[in-house]
């Protein structure tokens, strides 16, 4: 055989395992490009997670002092977006970094709405039929919206308060308005401050009521008070023991 003959032989072998090779790569590449994030799921670890979802590239957390006042500050037709996967009771890996669409606790296919005067989506709900009103509000990450100590909120205009058994999911007591809002909010300030309280659960768990406080706005404020049997007490910063004066509007 010819010098040259050897040559070109050599030279189309090497093209084609070469050719053999790089399709090899790419293929490979492709498989990398596939794999999904939430692969990365599986261990055993029990893990506390809080509410959050991702969505849009933002990470948002749910806002338990605060409630729509009104589903009218909801826009229902305008979706912000769909949780994809749910963590809790799934992921048991600790290292596991959470991605667009992801949820802790909100269900796969729970929808995301834009709330009006909030169109830069810094707060969004979803419908939430254990709240009262009907929605649980997401806060977006490092924003600080919503005013929910009691100090901050005795210093808007109350129009009214509505007094609830069981955290909101039981039953609406009443609704107070005009002088009695007056009166509740003075029994609710000049209550004592006891921040070594040792609530008494000795025959029973303390009972405890969701006030709801509105002041006309798109937001509603909600603080517990809890009775223990010996007294009306709630949480303004430090333990605030109240006077028994209170009982008369919980029942």
């Amino acid at each position: 055989m010819k010098l040259g003959g050897v040559i070109l032989r050599i030279l189309l072998t090497f093209t084609l395992v070469l050719c053999l090779f790089l399709s090899g790569c790419s293929d490979k590449s492709l498989i990398v490009e596939e794999l999904n994030p939430r692969d990365n799921i599986h261990g055993n670890a029990e893990i506390s997670w809080t509410d959050f979802v991702n969505i849009n590239d933002k990470k948002y957390f749910g806002a338990w002092e605060v409630i729509i006042s009104d589903s009218s500050f909801v826009n229902e037709n305008d979706v912000v977006g769909e949780v994809e996967f749910k963590l809790a009771g799934v992921v048991g890996n600790p290292s596991y970094k959470s991605i667009d669409g992801d949820a802790a606790f909100l269900d796969i296919g729970t929808k995301l709405y834009s709330v009006k005067g909030f169109e830069n989506q810094s707060l969004i709900v979803v419908i939430d039929k254990n709240r009262i009103n009907g929605y649980q509000i997401y806060q977006e990450e490092n924003q600080d919206l919503l005013p929910n100590r009691f100090s901050e909120i005795v210093k808007q205009d109350i129009e009214k308060i509505e007094l609830y058994h069981s955290r909101g999911l039981g039953t609406k007591i009443q609704t107070l308005a005009g002088e009695d809002v007056k009166k509740f909010i003075s029994l609710l300030e000049e209550g004592l401050d006891t921040p070594n309280y040792q609530s008494n659960i000795t025959d029973r768990d303390p009972i405890y009521y969701d006030m709801v406080f509105y002041t006309g706005g798109t937001f509603a404020y909600t603080l517990t008070l809890a009775n223990d049997g010996e007294n009306y007490f709630f949480h303004p910063w430090e333990t605030r023991v109240v006077s028994k004066e209170i009982e008369q509007y919980f029942q």
